[in-house]
């Protein structure tokens, strides 16, 4: 019994030399101006216990006793380590940090300014975060990374158009893409660059993504005012890579890349009827509609059984049937020399693209040299040059006509297997008609194959 309480008494004398040890610390952070900082963190130092100070910069925390350490910090503020000690009441002042640097972004004829000093809004893209995932389009990169900032591929492919809206269109023109400014030159980047109903792309695309140091995206017409009247959309600037960094010498860089593309998701067709009207089965040239037999699996004489019937069925695979996984293979490289008196970058990038849609692709070759040269401390001569040529052996119709291959491929009836008409010559006859398929759409193979246009686009900058 005796020892019970002996027990008692130490565990009793214990929690209250403990309790008597820790105590509450109260005070109120500052600035070097004295206004109060909210949002503060204080933490006991070698513990995960803290808080963070109020809207009038005042904070309460217990410690455990008097040799413990609070530690302050906030950002942009250097962080303090003080010994409470016998202090119950601490108010401490923070001192701004050294290494605090304000955001400098370019605007207009490379101009340099304070981020915060702006009257309109603006987002800055590193080229590094437009490479993570790379891309055959630098606007593609983009897509994303910019609140307010629709990007949109006309058709899909590799090579296509881009279409850029910021914050929505402003008028009623068809074409509300904002001010692209290369290295300080404007250039156009109109979506009317078709030929015969296929997208050939637009200016933008000639662009190695590899070469871009910074995109800097103006908004409102605030940003319109620096460049114009042609800036009333926005504006968008790409600021391509100098080779000058804080290492001197010379430097050498590889980047290499693969992707593959498939299509997310299709379009729901119907797969229960064939082509006719109310229920009777018609496979004519002039035929168009799916309303005819069921495809149930009736005996019935098709296109291709030759007066014999056959059951009517259904293939519903003529879209995975069809389109492929897509690849693109992109290699770069990249020599940098930064000296004293100068610097140097010259950049020779290749993009190899198989499109989802068989028998198209796209490919992009490009060089680029860019230099300064410091000819007094306050006198630097700089300038660079790039050479691009892409093209492709054949691009699809994207405009919803008879040569449209998607559509052609969509409006066929179910009851046609896909992978039947990839043999579409008949023998002896190879210059004269299709394999016996007469519909009103077009075999999807033979204008994927026979029916090319192709390309080759070569562009010289200079600035």
């Amino acid at each position: 019994m005796k020892k019970k309480i002996l027990q008692m008494l130490f565990l009793l004398a214990v929690f209250t030399t403990s309790a008597l040890a820790q105590k509450t610390v109260t005070g109120v952070v500052t600035d070097d101006l004295g206004e109060a900082l909210p949002g503060v963190t204080v933490m006991i130092a070698g513990t995960s216990t803290g808080t963070v100070t109020n809207l009038s910069g005042a904070f309460s925390i217990e410690v455990p006793d008097e040799n413990s350490i609070l530690k302050f910090s906030f950002i942009g503020m250097e962080a303090q380590e003080v010994i409470v000690g016998s202090q119950t009441v601490m108010n401490i002042t923070l001192a701004t940090s050294s290494l605090q640097m304000d955001e400098v972004i370019i605007t207009a004829l490379g101009i340099s300014r304070d981020k915060k000093s702006l009257g309109y809004s603006i987002a800055d893209v590193k080229g590094e975060d437009l490479n993570n995932t790379p891309q055959d389009n630098v606007l593609t990169s983009l897509s994303g990374k910019v609140a307010g900032v629709r990007i949109s591929q006309m058709g899909g492919l590799a090579g296509s158009s881009v279409n850029v809206i910021i914050r929505g269109s402003t008028s009623l023109n068809s074409d509300n893409q904002p001010l692209f400014v290369i290295d300080g030159v404007p250039v156009a980047n109109s979506l009317n660059n078709f030929y015969q109903g296929a997208d050939m792309g637009n200016a933008i695309s000639d662009i190695n993504t590899e070469d871009i140091e910074s995109i800097s995206v103006l908004k409102g017409p605030s940003a319109a005012a620096l460049y114009g009247s042609r800036a009333g959309n926005g504006v968008v600037l790409i600021t391509t890579k100098s080779g000058s960094s804080s290492i001197k010498g010379i430097g050498v860089d590889f980047n290499t890349a693969v992707t593959f593309e498939t299509p997310l998701k299709y379009i729901e067709y119907q797969t229960e009827f064939g082509p006719g009207k109310a229920g009777v089965h018609m496979f004519e040239e002039s035929e168009n509609e799916s309303w005819g037999s069921r495809l149930d699996g009736t005996p019935t004489i098709q296109w291709d059984t030759d007066g014999v019937a056959a059951p009517l069925l259904s293939y519903d695979n003529r879209l995975t049937d069809f389109f492929q996984t897509g690849s693109t293979y992109t290699n770069n490289i990249s020599v940098n020399g930064n000296y004293d008196e100068g610097s140097f970058r010259l950049s020779i990038g290749d993009v190899r693209n198989t499109g989802v849609v068989p028998n198209t692709d796209f490919s992009r070759s490009s060089v680029g040299l860019n230099g300064s040269y410091n000819v007094t401390p306050k006198l630097k001569v700089q300038g660079s040059i790039s050479v691009t040529e892409s093209g492709s052996d054949n691009r699809i119709v994207v405009d919803g006509g008879r040569e449209d291959i998607v559509r052609s491929v969509y409006e066929m009836s179910a009851h046609v297997n896909i992978l039947d008409l990839k043999d579409y010559w008949e023998p002896g006859q190879e210059n004269i008609q299709q394999l016996k398929y007469k519909h009103k759409q077009n075999n999807p193979w033979f204008v994927a194959n026979e029916n090319l246009i192709g390309f080759s686009s070569p562009s010289l900058r200079v600035i």
